[in-house]
């Protein structure tokens, strides 16, 4: 049975049943459409995909650590410098009060 015989077939049936046909087609091709549009989505969301985080990105990261790592040790050192600092001035405070109560007696 070719398309021609088909669709001559498909005329001579009542109205209600042409319907029923034409809805089917309808809602088959239309499923169809939708599955291979949606099919086309994944494929170009897939393929446009970029990494998170770029190569440039990256060495950009990695150069803020080894500054973090700089300033860290800096900041270290300053503390240990202002301890010093510290310790001297309440060395020199003990023993200014040291000499003061020599005099006094």
């Amino acid at each position: 049975m070719g398309i021609q015989q088909k669709i001559e077939n498909i005329r001579n049936k009542p109205e209600n049943i042409r319907m029923r046909y034409v809805w089917g087609y309808t809602i088959f091709f239309t499923a169809l459409v939708v599955v291979v549009w949606f099919l086309s989505l994944a494929a170009q969301r897939n393929a446009n995909r970029e990494p998170l985080i770029s190569e440039d990105q990256k060495k950009l990261f990695e150069d803020f650590g080894t500054q973090k790592k700089s300033l860290q040790d800096t900041t270290g050192q300053m503390k240990g410098a202002l301890e010093g600092i510290k310790d001297q001035k309440n060395l020199d405070n003990s023993q200014n009060n040291a000499e003061g109560e020599g005099f006094s007696q």
